[in-house]
């Protein structure tokens, strides 16, 4: 089996802005299919970014006993353990205004079914539980699978997914008949210069439609007990993963207990630094696979993983990403991402969250309802509306008010809102000769930012 990477799209930092970057074509591949072969897998994407060119690709979760023996992980055989192309310079992405790709549609998913039955799933985190009581472990990262039937373009997928979640860390992978489309909001590693930045998520809890109960419910996941503890156990088990490759005194904790909104969820979010002159082989050996998306301790609670879980995770909660000529590193941890398998016609999406002594089974199974929303929002055609009146005198009435509306609105959902590019729309009507009287305007946004304008005549 070899699935190397022909073309990639990713976020990526450069200059310090975040840009979407394109590559096409690679000058050679790096895939690793066998546990035996990752190190040398590693080194020579090292390699090839001392000789000055860019690193793109993925590192699967079950190539963690790789980078330490004592992991233990089970195999998605048809997932590659490491796949890297070797690329000359990015080309800027086309797609929407700022490079990121738009929803082109061309593909199709029927019904998400999950590997595991609701009640098999509660009985895992029951079967946890009892672990954490008798002092095997102290938090496990359980996770399930949803697959469907695919067919069409992974690449409409990933655009749709981008779409519907605000993800800061998104990539697109080509692997020939198989492909990653990684809508990920979490950040594994990144390296600029000397600096590591590991930024670990742990702690959820769902939106609220309502903006009252929903500010309530960021509120309730900043103060959780429960979530505050989680979040504090993976952000220790992330310090001692730097401390060892970091120069002495240098790990921080910059932020810690931060809560983020998404489209569908408010998560806690903490960010870990430190300074260290570890090449990139060197950082995953330390850090890989991460500790938000295993459990404490490491080790023993991957035992606990592959023999609850009992399927290999592939690249979900893995890592992809890219490493620069200049040294620079991003890679994400592969959540809210889709495997797609095009040969076989199928989609694989994983999902899961982290268990504790105090866990509620049945909220951990809402949790994964939570995490899964994504999915529906991908192909959702939901945008906000805002109908305003406009007159070639006075204009827009109530102007500001409108927008202040739609910003709003655009702030709770999760969608980008660029009021200047309105206001540019709202004015170019003074200029078009076509309204010479009383109009009916309908604004509609979309979740990356996209608006359509619709003028119409105003009834009598």
């Amino acid at each position: 089996m070899t699935a190397a990477v022909r073309r990639a799209l990713l976020q990526f930092p450069v200059d310090g802005e975040r840009r979407w970057l394109s590559f096409e074509a690679p000058r050679r591949t790096i895939v690793a299919d066998e546990l035996r072969d990752v190190p040398a897998a590693m080194a020579a994407a090292e390699q090839a970014v001392a000789d000055g060119s860019w690193v793109v690709g993925m590192v699967s979760y079950d190539a963690g006993p790789a980078f330490d023996e004592a992991i233990r992980a089970a195999r998605l055989r048809r997932c590659p353990l490491v796949s890297f192309g070797v690329f000359d310079a990015p080309h800027p992405a086309a797609g929407g205004p700022d490079g990121r790709p738009t929803a082109t549609g061309g593909y199709h998913v029927g019904p998400w079914v999950s590997n595991r039955s609701r009640p098999a799933h509660l009985t895992a985190i029951r079967t946890i539980r009892e672990l954490i009581a008798a002092g095997e472990t102290y938090q496990v990262n359980h996770t399930l699978r949803l697959r469907s039937p695919f067919r069409g373009d992974p690449l409409g997928l990933f655009g749709d997914l981008v779409r519907a979640q605000r993800a800061d860390h998104a990539a697109y992978l080509d692997l020939g008949d198989r492909a990653v489309c990684s809508a990920s909001p979490e950040l594994f590693v990144r390296r600029e210069g000397r600096r590591l930045t590991s930024k670990p998520m742990k702690g959820t809890i769902g939106r609220h439609p309502d903006p009252e109960f929903d500010a309530l419910a960021s509120a309730h996941l900043a103060r959780s007990e429960k979530d505050l503890a989680e979040n504090t156990m993976i952000v220790d088990m992330v310090r001692n993963d730097l401390s060892r490759i970091a120069n002495p005194r240098s790990v921080r904790v910059p932020a810690l207990h931060t809560v983020e909104t998404y489209p569908t969820l408010h998560t806690m979010t903490s960010t870990v630094v430190a300074e260290s002159d570890a090449g990139p082989a060197e950082v995953f050996a330390a850090l890989f696979p991460a500790a938000s998306i295993t459990g404490a301790p490491k080790v023993r609670t991957t035992e606990v993983i592959e023999a609850l879980e009992g399927d290999g995770r592939g690249v979900y909660t893995g890592a992809v990403g890219a490493i620069a000529p200049c040294g620079t590193m991003e890679f994400n941890i592969a959540i809210r991402t889709v495997w797609v398998d095009r040969e076989r016609g199928t989609a694989e999406y994983g999902v899961g969250g982290g268990i504790v002594w105090d866990s509620d089974p049945a909220e951990e199974w809402r949790e994964v309802e939570h995490k899964s929303r994504v999915l529906g929002r991908a192909r959702s055609d939901f945008r906000l509306l805002e109908t305003m009146a406009w007159t070639p005198d006075g204009g827009v009435e109530l102007r500001d008010r409108h927008l202040t509306r739609m910003a709003g609105s655009a702030q709770h959902f999760g969608f980008e809102f660029d009021a200047r590019r309105v206001g540019g729309l709202l004015d170019a009507l003074s200029d078009d000769p076509t309204c010479d009287g009383p109009r009916r305007l309908r604004l509609l946004g979309a979740p990356d930012g996209d608006v359509e304008l619709q003028v119409a005549e105003a009834p009598e």
